[in-house]
């Protein structure tokens, strides 16, 4: 990763979700992201951030909190990174492809107390493998899935979360922003280290902000992206340069997003010319 300018790091505000409130208030009516040719705006994208963070404050997350997911890109997942930033929760990436072992150790390694998961992907019911996996990690308080039923006994479906009413804690989700400092922990990435089991590095709202505007400005496009910008995010959202880059750029750009769960060489082309896409960052493809 290229070290962060001392501009981009004096210029920057302070928390992650400063920057989707900023293009809610700016220019509410921008698409934020497109999914299955479904349009969300930046002001419902706030709007619906900021409805999962009053029930992460309902449940009694506390900031420092560990939030796991094994997500595809999704609405639920976008929804998620912003409201688990918003209460100062600290987000666990678990792989998408992790088996049951994988995702105890991460578990327990991160002190992960709920997660977010895809209800199914390539033909696994991630209820099952998670299954397996409590019965080595026993912490998990409550398990949210998105794009399916709920079936383990502590799980509950994230569209009922969505149906919910939380507005009795507007005031405590202000005063948890405010609460939040720069560094503040955002997102633990997990890479291996030299005796082959996966270690959990600790980003901060400073780390993935910096990274992300010099992902914005440098490394995404010649001139850097712009509010209004098409971008493709295809493939894993599990690793630290989809995490704290390719998906935090666009975010901090005000870019609108293109959520594809599975990159397909037949029918992406068709999608970039249907949706008039700039850009297509890398990615690890699954």
């Amino acid at each position: 990763m290229p070290n962060r300018t001392g501009s981009q790091t004096e210029d920057a505000m302070p928390r992650f979700s400063d920057y989707l409130k900023l293009w809610a208030e700016g220019q509410p009516a921008q698409v934020a992201y497109v999914y299955n040719n479904h349009y969300t705006n930046y002001a419902k994208f706030w709007s619906e951030a900021k409805h999962f963070a009053k029930y992460l404050l309902k449940i009694g997350v506390k900031k420092g909190d560990r939030l796991a997911y094994i997500m595809t890109p999704r609405p639920e997942l976008l929804t998620f990174y912003l409201a688990s930033t918003m209460v100062g929760a600290v987000m666990v990436e678990i792989n998408i492809n992790s088996r049951a072992a994988e995702m105890a150790y991460t578990l327990n390694n991160s002190g992960s107390n709920h997660i977010l998961t895809i209800y199914e992907f390539d033909d696994v019911k991630y209820q099952d493998r998670l299954t397996e996996a409590f019965k080595q990690a026993p912490s998990i308080e409550q398990v949210w899935v998105a794009g399916g039923r709920a079936e383990l006994l502590n799980a509950i479906p994230y569209a009922e979360i969505m149906n919910g009413d939380y507005s009795e804690y507007d005031l405590a989700l202000q005063n948890r922003i405010n609460d939040i400092e720069p560094d503040d922990g955002l997102i633990i990435v997990y890479t291996s280290d030299a005796s082959g089991q996966p270690e959990g590095t600790l980003l901060t709202h400073r780390d993935v902000i910096a990274q992300g505007l010099i992902t914005k400005d440098e490394w995404l496009a010649p001139a850097g992206i712009q509010p209004g910008d098409h971008i493709l995010l295809a493939g894993s959202l599990n690793h630290a340069g989809s995490t704290a880059e390719i998906y935090a750029a666009p975010m901090l750009a005000g870019c609108t997003q293109y959520l594809l769960e599975k990159y397909d060489p037949m029918t992406t082309p068709k999608l970039i010319e249907k949706y008039r896409i700039d850009l297509m960052p890398g990615q690890t493809i699954m």
